[in-house]
This record gives structure tokens, sequence and C-alpha cells, in this order.
């Protein structure tokens, strides 16, 4: 009896060790890419059809997953991404061929060509940004079974990321900014011009009123000119739904100010909501919101000297008004202590803050095509269990 006894405890711990081990994961079902170059993954039916996609039958599921690849897609010139035909077509000289891209971003490529910008965009995401090199990979989709994807990948964890986001230049594509405002309109006394209809919008000048207002034409205490400003971001395809938003900032670029009355006005980032992403129309105006999304710049403090931007850190309320998964970010400037604080400022000509919109050259500015235009800086940490984002990696979906 003892001896058997003892057969039947071996026989245990052999059933117990096996029970331990996995089986081989089929190379088939095998992730194509380490972990951390996972982007986004979503689980799904597994539908098998005929050649003609009529008849469909599902056979199980599955997980379908992006990821970066090891491809890397170098500078392109412009004759790389259209043909002659193409260029012929929109009217660009074959000479400009060789221009290479000025910007690259997610989702495809900006060409500076003098007197006009050129975009050609992909649908979806294509690009992921090495932010360590700066080197740019293409994006690809594989598939595995829930199963599969499980055992490879349940010691995610989730990862902090970062990116710079910017609205586009004219013409627009996803996202716009400049500026809406009440101007010379009737004489009104500040409180009606507070809650006035605007009259007037504008999307593809240089710079904006970031936020203004006037007494022009009009006698004491009443005015004639209120300016705020319209900044949209394209968030959400790149920050994946169910991320912590850990931090932010939304940089701009100061031109000049101007206080006649000494009123000393601040300038903060509310919420905006356009009724389109791509253009700005005068009715936008009174869609800005009154919840300050940071704190207040001083009439001091705003720089003007083209030497540094005016940076905003948001707040609690700020990073829960960032899009994630999909959409966009919209924020406004407005001066807080009067237009959306409600106090009566000193009646005086002119009130202004001034700024760089996306649309300017920054070149000759700031050294770069871009280091003057609105930024929207965005850290967060993705969600974990294979959810979209690099793991331990500088890797990330950038523009």
């Amino acid at each position: 009896m003892t001896k058997i006894i003892y057969i039947l405890s071996v026989l245990g711990i052999l059933g117990i060790a096996y029970a331990g081990l996995s089986a081989p994961i089929p190379s088939n079902l095998q992730l194509k890419t380490t972990q951390e170059r996972i982007l986004e993954n979503k689980e799904m039916d597994d539908m098998r059809c005929d050649e003609n996609f009529i008849n469909c039958v599902k056979v199980g599921r599955k997980v379908k997953y992006s990821y970066a690849s090891e491809i890397e897609v170098k500078e392109k010139a412009l004759g790389d991404v259209l043909s002659d035909s193409d260029l012929v077509k929109h009217g660009i000289s074959l000479n400009q061929k060789t221009v290479k891209e000025s910007q690259r971003l997610y989702n495809g490529h900006i060409f500076d060509l003098g007197e006009k910008k050129i975009g050609v965009f992909y649908a979806g995401t294509v690009f992921a940004k090495e932010k360590l090199t700066g080197k740019w990979y293409l994006i690809k989709w594989a598939t595995t079974t829930p199963e599969a994807w499980k055992k490879q990948t349940t010691a995610y964890i989730p990862q902090a990321f970062a990116a710079d986001f910017y609205p586009d230049p004219d013409p627009e594509t996803a996202t716009v900014d400049g500026f809406v405002r009440y101007y010379l309109g009737d004489c009104l006394n500040w409180a009606n011009l507070r809650l006035a209809d605007g009259n007037e919008a504008a999307d593809d000048g240089p710079g904006v009123n970031a936020v203004l207002w006037q007494n022009t034409g009009c006698e004491s205490p009443q005015f004639s000119v209120l300016g705020r400003s319209i900044f949209l971001f394209n968030t959400g395809p790149t920050i994946p739904a169910g991320s912590t938003i850990d931090s932010a900032t939304l940089s701009i670029w100061g031109i000049s100010k101007q206080d006649d009355g000494g009123n000393l006005p601040t300038i903060n980032v509310f919420s905006s909501n356009p009724a389109s992403n791509t253009a700005l129309a005068a009715g936008d105006f009174d869609t800005i919101g009154t919840t300050q999304f940071a704190t207040s710049i001083t009439y001091a403090n705003w720089i003007v000297d083209d030497s540094a931007y005016n940076i905003f850190t948001l707040n609690t309320a700020g990073k829960n008004a960032i899009a994630t998964g999909s959409g966009v970010t919209k924020f406004a400037l407005r001066e807080a202590t009067y237009d959306a604080g409600g106090a009566t400022p000193a009646w005086a000509a002119t009130t202004k803050f001034n700024a760089h919109t996306v649309e300017v050259d920054d070149t000759a500015i700031c050294g770069s095509a871009t280091c003057s235009d609105p930024k929207l800086t965005v850290s967060w940490t993705a969600p974990g269990g294979g959810a979209a984002g690099y793991q331990d990696s500088d890797i990330i979906s950038d523009f």
C-alpha cells in the first residue's frame, strides 16, 4: 500500500508540472513584433467568406492589431509620392518633383513649394515615429487568436508617451485655428457685448487677435469690438481611448500686446465648439466657454519679443477636454478677468493680446517651419493589457 501511495504521489506531481506548461504557440499565431511596438488591438469575429464576399461564415474570434514595423520610411521627395501625371493634374511643375517634404505627419507628407503647400495624405494612421531617433516606420496589421494574444501580452504594463499636435495649415484637412469676433457693430455696454452674436471670423491669416476689445466710434462706457481665438488639435487618432492624460500644455507665440486703459487684462484657455473642425464662422463666437483650463497669463508676462512661447499648463478641466480614441480637441483663448469673468473694464481705445497662427512661415522667426505655430503638447499613459501605445520604448505615433 505504501508503494502505491508513493506512485500516486509522483503521478500527481507530474500532473501538476505538465499542467503548468503551455503548448508552443504556432508560428502563424505568434506576434509579428515585440510587444512594445504594438499600437492598438481589437478583438472581433473571425469571418471566412467566398471569393465574392457573398457567403460568410463565423469560424471563431480573432484579435487584429497594428504595430510599428522595422521598415523605415525615409524622407520623401514630391516625386516619390505623386506621379508625373498627378503633378501635372494639380498644376505643379515637374521641376518641383525633387522638393523634399517639409513636414511628416502620422498620415501623410507636407511639401512647401514656396507659393503654396501641398499635402499628400493616406487613409488612417500609416506612420509611427521613433522619438529617440526621429525615424519614421511603416505601420502594419496582423491577426492572431484571443488565446494566443493573451499568452503573449499578459505581462503588458501601461507606459507613458508624449506628442506635439498642431492645427492644420490652410487648406485645413482636420483642424483649424483663427479668430472670431464682434466687430464694429452697434455700440454696446460691456455686459451686452460679452453676450453678443459674432459677426466676423478668419482662419487663413498669419496672426490672430487672441484677445481684443475696442471702443472705436463709441461713447463711454460702450464698446464696438470684442475678439476671441480658437485652436483645434487632432489628438483623437493618436491618443488611445482609455488613456490617462498625465500633463498637457498649450503653447502660443505672442506677437504684440496693448493695454490703453491700464486694465491689466489676463488671458486663459477655454473650451470651444465651432460648427466645423476645418473652418471658422462668425457664429462660433458664442461657443467659447467660461471655465478656465489653466492659470491665466497676465498682461505683464505675455511674451511678444520672439524669444519664447507663452505656455499654459492645463489643469484637470483642461486635460479632461483632450479628445482620446477619436475626435478633435477644441480650445480657445479668451480674456479671463473681464470677458470670461464678467468684470467691467475701464473704457479705453484698445486692449489686445496678438498671437501667431499655423499659417506663419516661422523659419525667419525662430529657425524652423513650425517653431512658432500653436502647439498642444500632451503626455499620457496608455492602458495596459495590449492596448494601443508602445511599451518600454520611445516609439510613438506622432506628428
